[in-house]
């Protein structure tokens, strides 16, 4: 029997094939894709700036974080999940179904691209203060993989039941633009500084300003351990 690294291993190897024929020119894209972000979050600079409760931070957190979890469940509805179909017929643990999904997610030039602009962006805005920047780009790269463990499980999960991921995925587009409509327009931001992940990314971001490190530390684990709960519950049920 082969072990799960090894399995989820010969998966990615055949989503490496495929993407190298379907999108030969994804790493460019990736690029350009990277370079484009850039401009929405200069834009999004002057907020963050002066933003002493840390509401437009979490208001920049939950978008970028809403945004990643749509170009997931995009991806998976169509790599991932024609490949997951292909090898249905083979006794393929649940685990390595996990780490396929989301490794493969993650090391995509997309998703790299996202990531490391945004990572970027930090750097700069907190260019003044090394270790805040270091902290706020280590809490989003910690709140990014929450996010990927979890919309892959949902996906998992939905794909064991023989229903449409789209169907989350549609579902997300709603709640994204109905929770960012209600918080631009009519000012309620209980909606976006209520989100667990994103208030624990904030609020750390915003200890690492104040120089408070145990607050800093309690955000960080809550970020850090979510990811592994889901794994836990996942591999029991997808």
């Amino acid at each position: 029997m082969r072990s799960t690294v090894s399995i989820a291993s010969s998966l990615l190897n055949v989503e490496t094939e495929r993407r190298l024929v379907v999108s030969p020119r994804a790493k460019l894209f990736a690029v350009v894709l990277g370079f484009l972000n850039l401009f929405p979050s200069g834009f999004a600079e002057r907020f963050l700036k002066d933003d002493p409760t840390g509401y437009y931070l979490s208001l920049f957190l939950f978008i970028h974080s809403a945004v990643y979890s749509l170009f997931a469940l995009s991806y998976f509805t169509g790599n991932s999940q024609e490949i997951l179909y292909k090898v249905k017929i083979f006794p393929t643990p649940s685990l390595s179904r996990l780490m396929f999904v989301v490794v493969s997610f993650l090391r995509h030039p997309f998703s790299i691209a996202l990531l490391a602009s945004n990572g970027f962006f930090l750097a700069v805005l907190f260019r003044n203060a090394a270790p805040v920047a270091l902290t706020a780009i280590v809490l989003y790269l910690l709140l990014m993989l929450c996010i990927s463990v979890l919309v892959s499980t949902i996906f998992l999960y939905l794909e064991s039941k023989n229903q449409s991921a789209r169907i989350a995925l549609v579902i997300v587009a709603l709640l994204t633009f109905v929770i960012i409509t209600s918080t631009l327009v009519f000012h309620t931001e209980s909606f976006v500084i209520g989100v667990p992940l994103v208030r624990w990314c904030a609020n750390g971001i915003q200890a690492a300003k104040a120089g408070d490190v145990i607050n800093v530390a309690k955000n960080s684990i809550g970020l850090f351990v979510i990811p592994l709960v889901v794994v836990f519950i996942g591999r029991r049920i997808v």
